[in-house]
């Protein structure tokens, strides 16, 4: 075998820290693109990078444990064409979404497989790895689910857009989480579990060896609305019950109830399906406008006077200390007003108005942390 276990863990190591780097970087060009373009950053740390190591840690371990205890592999050239195509898709995937791991076991099964020997890469019967194929990406899907409606909330970045004379905020919010599996595969490393011979899926190996295999999820989209959490809700549904159908799948053709083949390609055709109805779903009216006379918010920064007064993107900002608000100036003046104390008039995006109040350090109006439109 010209590719083995030792390689594929070295090249699923080294695609782990790529795609941590361009973490990393994407974070910093977030930070620099918010600072010129509206003069102050939403969140002044790198949140991304911490998210993208931590938030499907966890999960990662569970589903790792669920493949051991229950004894299930994949080959190894399907292994790769699902590490590969995790790898490309979170490096070049503009509007990301982890439904792409659907398309993976479609492509193994097309690859020729005189192609796949020549590179040392056996595919192996359709039937044996599909079941777990389906398993495998149902789960991970399921995990992304739960990470958007319940995880952490990702960083929606503020891009301020003119066009044909009206001006609006467009928001950008891309997370990618990593989520390290391990496969048990053919190998001496380790020996078999007791309980895997009662198991007719379970690898049927006296010993086996652990293949590393980290698969990238997250969220990658931009909206017009003022909150991100209607999006990240859609999200959730629709791969929730992707990956619901992946598993059901699986035992479907566990139990000789489908066609391998046909559950692969009808899985595949699925998560196309779904990727087109997010980036339908997605699409809607700017919310976020330009508004004279008032203030709108464009953002909120982080542990801030205005964090804590409860402000959001979409409000709109009326009267500060008592004084009419008629744009950025007169508001962060006005606030100078009652010395170290703000109040304000704020209406929501759904036309409720509210009194807001805290303290604020005298001198230094530019530190209530609202993002707004950039003057002229």
């Amino acid at each position: 075998m010209i590719v083995g276990v030792e390689q594929l863990n070295l090249f699923f190591l080294v695609s782990t820290i790529v795609v941590a780097l361009v973490v990393r970087i994407q974070a910093g060009r977030r930070l620099r693109h918010e600072r010129a373009a509206v003069r102050l950053a939403v969140t002044r740390n790198l949140l991304e990078e911490g998210y993208y190591w931590l938030a499907t840690l966890l999960p990662g371990i569970m589903l790792s444990v669920l493949m051991l205890a229950l004894g299930v592999t994949l080959p190894i050239g399907v292994a790769a064409v699902l590490g590969l195509l995790a790898l490309l898709a979170a490096l070049f995937m503009p509007g990301f979404t982890p439904l792409y791991l659907g398309l993976a076991g479609a492509i193994a099964w097309i690859i020729p497989s005189a192609v796949g020997r020549a590179v040392g890469l056996a595919g192996g019967s359709v039937g044996h790895w599909a079941p777990v194929f389906l398993l495998l990406t149902g789960c991970a899907l399921l995990v992304n689910a739960r990470t958007a409606i319940r995880g952490h909330r990702p960083v929606s970045s503020p891009r301020v857009v003119t066009r044909g004379g009206h001006t609006w905020a467009r928001y950008r919010v891309r997370q990618l989480l990593w989520l390290p599996v391990l496969l048990p595969v053919s190998g001496h490393w380790l020996p078999a579990l007791p309980w895997w011979t009662h198991l007719n899926f379970a690898l049927g190996q006296a010993h086996f060896s652990l293949l590393a295999l980290p698969l990238f999820l997250g969220f990658a989209f931009t909206h017009q609305s003022a909150q991100s959490r209607p999006a990240l809700k859609r999200t959730a549904w629709v791969e929730g019950l992707v990956g619901l159908f992946a598993v059901l799948t699986a035992g479907g053709v566990q139990w000789h109830l489908l066609p391998a083949v046909s559950a692969l390609l009808g899985y595949a055709d699925v998560c196309v399906v779904a990727m087109v109805l997010l980036w339908c779903i997605r699409r809607s009216q700017p919310q976020v406008t330009l508004v004279h006379p008032g203030v709108r918010v464009v953002g909120v920064v982080a542990d801030t006077p205005a964090a804590r007064m409860g402000l959001a993107p979409g409000d709109v900002v009326w009267q500060c200390n008592g004084v009419d608000v008629t744009d950025t100036a007169v508001l962060y003046n006005a606030s100078q007003h009652l010395g170290t104390f703000c109040r304000l008039r704020v209406q929501d995006t759904a036309g409720e108005f509210r009194l807001v109040e805290t303290a604020i350090y005298t001198g230094t109006p530019h530190l209530l942390g609202i993002i707004t439109f950039p003057e002229d």
